[in-house]
C-alpha cells in the first residue's frame, strides 16, 4: 500500500511474509519504506507487531493499511490479525502511531472489524465519503473469495455487522487485496480488486460507494505488468515526469 505521509513523504507498507513455510507464526510483521520523489526509496523499517504489548502471541499481520485520523492527529495503522487467543477467525484490527517507522510509538491493537459470523476478515481499505460523512470499509470475505463491505459514521467503528454478506463484487474468480480510489475531479470510484488465482486484476465503478459494476478488461492496462495487491494514488504533473524519466513509460 502505498500513500503521503503528513509529513511530506511518501511511504509504502507492505506485508513482511514468507508463505513457503506455511500461513501460520511466520507473518507477525510489517516492512515500510519511504521517499521524497516516489523514485528513491530509503529507511527500510520492520515493525514486529509481537513485540507490542496486546499482541504478542499474534500469527498473522496481513495487508496493512494507513489513514491519517484528523481528530486523533495520529496515523491509523489497520491490517488482518490473527492470534493464538483468537476462536473467531482472522479480524481487522488498527493502531495508532505519529510515527510510522518508531515502533515504540504504535498503541496495542484493538478491534477494528471481526465478524460475527467466525468468517474470516482481511485486506481491508477504507474510503471515507465526505458528502454523507460516512467511512466505508471494503474487505476480503475468505470463505467465498469475494469483496464485501460495511460504513460507520466513526473511523474506528463499529461498523455495521455484515455477518451474513449480502453486499459483494461478484465475480467468476477469487477476489482479494481491494483497493479504493477516486477519479479526480469526478465523483467516480473505481474498486481495485486482486483475482489472485488467476494473476490478473479486476475493476469497478461506484458513485454512490455501495453498487459497482465492473469495468471492461479492455478499458485499463494495469494487467501488462502483473502486480499484486496494488494501491492507487493521485500525483502531480512533475511527479509523473519524474517516474517516467527515471522508469520509462
Amino acid at each position: 500500500y502505498i500513500f503521503k505521509g503528513q509529513d511530506g513523504y511518501y511511504y509504502i507498507i507492505a506485508t513482511d511474509m514468507d508463505c513457503n513455510t506455511g500461513w501460520w507464526g511466520n507473518s507477525n510483521t510489517m516492512v515500510l519504506w519511504r521517499s521524497r520523489d516516489l523514485v528513491n526509496w530509503s529507511d527500510e523499517t520492520i515493525i514486529n507487531m509481537s513485540e507490542i504489548t496486546g499482541a504478542d502471541d499474534i500469527q498473522r499481520c496481513w495487508a496493512p493499511q494507513v489513514i491519517w485520523d484528523e481528530q486523533e492527529q495520529k496515523y491509523m495503522v489497520y491490517f488482518g490479525m490473527w492470534t493464538d487467543r483468537d476462536d473467531r477467525g482472522t479480524g481487522l484490527y488498527y493502531s495508532y502511531t505519529d510515527d510510522l517507522l518508531d515502533q515504540n510509538s504504535y498503541t496495542d491493537p484493538q478491534p477494528l472489524y471481526v465478524p460475527t459470523s467466525g468468517k474470516d476478515a482481511i485486506d481491508g481499505d477504507i474510503i471515507y465519503d465526505s458528502q454523507s460523512e460516512t467511512y466505508y470499509l471494503y474487505y476480503k470475505d475468505e470463505s467465498n473469495a469475494t469483496i464485501c463491505w460495511v460504513k460507520s459514521k466513526n473511523l474506528t467503528g463499529p461498523y455495521e455487522d455484515a455477518s451474513n454478506p449480502k453486499k459483494l463484487l461478484s465475480s467468476d474468480v477469487g477476489l482479494e487485496g481491494c483497493n479504493a480510489f477516486s477519479i479526480t475531479g469526478s465523483d467516480t470510484l473505481v474498486m481495485l480488486a486482486d483475482a489472485y488465482g488467476d494473476g490478473y486484476f479486476v475493476m469497478y465503478q461506484s458513485t454512490d460507494f455501495e453498487n459497482f459494476y465492473p469495468v471492461l478488461s479492455s478499458a485499463f492496462t494495469i494487467n501488462n505488468c502483473s502486480p499484486r495487491h496494488g494501491s492507487v494514488i493521485p500525483i502531480s504533473n512533475q511527479e509523473y515526469k519524474r517516474l517516467t524519466n527515471y522508469i520509462g513509460y
